[in-house]
């Protein structure tokens, strides 16, 4: 599976202050088993604060806690496919993505098919 967006997602605006806010849209190709399937995605994104955040790798990072929300429309074999996506992530400037949070809503034709929960915390990094 690849995702080829048409104009690439922002990373945060360094440096993050508290508050903050920034949007993007992007049309993508999204090519599974060799189909290109065509999507657009809408989020914005919000830093409510700063905390230290315990990793996998029993090391604390200082991150900054971003809250934010997404809305993907797809086309996949005639099927009308929306997910909303809702979370935050802690990011550190020493390591990245520390932690994330979502909560992803999938519908097909605009019935509700699937919640999805998901927990992403860094376990090690390699520094080279």
């Amino acid at each position: 599976m690849e995702c080829i967006y048409e104009d690439p997602l922002p990373e945060p605006p360094y440096p993050l202050t508290k508050g903050e806010k920034w949007k993007y849209e992007s049309n993508y190709t999204l090519i599974m088993e060799g189909k290109e399937h065509k999507g657009n995605i809408v989020g914005e994104e919000e830093v409510e604060g700063f905390e230290n955040v315990l990793a996998g790798d029993d090391n604390w990072y200082f991150c900054a806690r971003v809250k934010y929300t997404s809305v993907e429309h797809l086309v996949i074999d005639g099927r009308n496919m929306a997910m909303m996506t809702t979370g935050r992530y802690w990011i550190s400037s020493d390591v990245g993505t520390v932690k994330q949070e979502t909560t992803a809503d999938y519908y097909v034709n605009g019935i509700f098919t699937m919640r999805e929960k998901r927990t992403l915390l860094l376990m090690s990094i390699r520094k080279g």
